[in-house]
């Protein structure tokens, strides 16, 4: 039996859980919890990125989703991409430069940022998707993975809100959405966009609802932010990622039809490296009942009941602890040979993590910060990894925090985080 805690040092503030029931994936065959994880958090966060400073940066609003962090280069400077939308370059993806530590923009000074991918339907994309693709409106916010050939690949979050009209419908609901991959080109730097890599096994066939407005069964916003991480023996790729169902036989059907669940999918990693930026086409399998055997993405045949762009069946990744965790998203921790699942539970606006040794068993969440200030918001937490060395973390966990609705008084927030194992 394990225990698993966030104890206190000095000024950290505790949090104990004891004598946990590890929530297993069916396709571990024994639980694998043989140490102890603690984690501590610095009594202060700090502001990386203010509202003020991404004005500087031309930015109407962002960061949208979570950061990540770009493969360090050895230089005195880190890059940061997120999405957002820019005064002069629309909505998109975008590379900011920052010191080290993350803790202010490069230098003090704020240069023009970079759209490194946009929405299909933007034509300074070097490849349009076309009106049907899942990425119509909206590219970004994910997790990068650098191959053993250099290639730097992006599973992003893509979102289509324009129906067969046509129309473009505004807000969180209307639409429907999944994962890409995209492959850095570092003549044009900008990504590349591959392909589709993931898709909801529900029905995103635009009709009308009872009141009248248009939609899907799916929302815009259904896949969450994709995270690739290597399988541990260095075969697989794996992607998590958020899927829903209108299959009655799915596991956890009652809850992953009415929100999305966490999914794993897996591609050969050799594979996906040797074809990515090429035509070749990888396909990922979603986990289903004992194997990874369901097309991540159907083919035409299989799609014509629930619509092009959609996935197969799948089981859900790990169970839900209560609430709903916006933007789930994986962060391996060398050091300790570990995965962080971090997240925003909602409504209750905390930041909560789980962790794996395996990505087949996982810890209960465990609420490490919040909720915020009465009228103040988080979104998308995310553990970073600033460490330029895998013997050793440095980490930092970061999210978006809101005041009421407005982006005039939205701050990226960073809080160095400390993970021991015993």
């Amino acid at each position: 039996m394990s225990i698993f805690f966030v104890h206190k040092k000095t000024s950290f503030f505790k949090i104990v859980i004891g004598a946990f029931v590890a929530i297993f994936l069916s396709v571990a065959a024994q639980p694998v919890f043989a140490q102890s994880v603690s984690f501590s958090l610095d009594a202060e966060p700090v502001v990386f990125l203010a509202s003020k400073d991404t004005k500087r940066l031309g930015l109407k609003t962002g960061p949208d989703s979570i950061v990540e962090l770009w493969p360090d280069d050895g230089g005195d400077y880190r890059y940061l991409i997120f999405s957002g939308y820019s005064y002069k370059y629309g909505r998109g993806t975008f590379k900011v430069k920052f010191n080290r530590d993350l803790s202010s923009l490069y230098g003090g000074a704020a240069d023009e940022v970079w759209p490194v991918l946009q929405p299909a339907i933007n034509e300074k994309n070097p490849l349009k998707s076309g009106k049907g693709s899942f990425d119509f409106n909206y590219a970004g916010g994910g997790t990068l993975y650098k191959c053993g050939n250099g290639k730097i690949l992006y599973a992003y979050h893509g979102e289509n809100q324009t129906d067969a009209r046509g129309v473009r419908h505004w807000g969180p609901k209307p639409g429907w959405s999944g994962i890409g991959l995209a492959t850095w080109d570092p003549v044009a730097n900008n990504f590349i966009r591959d392909r589709q890599i993931a898709g909801l096994n529900q029905s995103n066939y635009w009709r009308k609802g009872k009141g009248g407005e248009a939609g899907t069964n799916q929302t815009a916003p259904s896949a969450g932010m994709g995270s690739l991480t290597p399988s541990p023996d260095g075969k697989f790729l794996y992607l998590l990622y958020n899927d829903r169902t209108d299959q009655p036989d799915s596991e956890f059907e009652r809850p992953c039809v009415d929100s999305a669940c966490p999914v794993l999918a897996r591609a050969d990693l050799r594979e996906v490296c040797d074809n990515a930026g090429t035509s070749a086409q990888v396909s990922f399998r979603k986990y289903f009942r004992g194997s990874f055997a369901e097309p991540s993405v159907y083919d035409a045949e299989k799609s014509k009941d629930i619509g092009s762009g959609t996935g197969g069946r799948f089981s859900a990744a790990y169970g839900k602890d209560g609430g709903t965790e916006t933007a789930a998203n994986l962060t391996y921790v060398a050091s300790r040979k570990i995965w962080i699942q971090s997240s925003v539970l909602q409504p209750e606006n905390v930041i909560g993590i789980r962790y794996s040794s395996d990505l087949r068993t996982w810890s209960p969440i465990v609420k490490v910060r919040g909720p915020t200030q009465k009228g103040a918001r988080m979104f998308y937490a995310r553990v970073l990894d600033i460490s330029s060395t895998s013997a050793a973390s440095e980490l930092r966990l970061t999210w978006l925090e809101k005041i009421a609705k407005s982006w005039d008084a939205a701050f990226l927030m960073g809080q160095r985080l400390q993970v021991d194992a015993r």
